[in-house]
């Protein structure tokens, strides 16, 4: 696909699935963009951002922002021990 405003250099795989993108959702089905994720964990950006750093949260690196799917979010808040 072809981008005039980039002198022709073709779309990224990003840019066109970010096109795609219904709205009020993530950039693709089942994935959610960390602001997503604090507004449904109510907790702050940062803090989802540390989680995914610390390796608690896990997350897919898109470009410069994370993607996380909705077990990710699952396996994070499931009870410690497995209760």
């Amino acid at each position: 696909m072809e981008d005039s405003r980039h002198g022709g250099i073709s779309e990224t795989r990003e840019a066109e699935a970010m096109r795609q993108v219904p709205a009020g959702r993530g950039p693709g089905p089942g994935l959610l963009t960390v602001q997503e994720v604090a507004q449904e964990l109510r907790l702050g950006y940062r803090g989802c951002l540390a989680a995914i750093h610390r390796g608690q949260l896990k997350a897919v690196r898109l470009g410069k922002s994370y993607r996380v799917t909705q077990q990710a979010i699952d396996t994070l808040l499931q009870p410690v021990g497995g209760q």
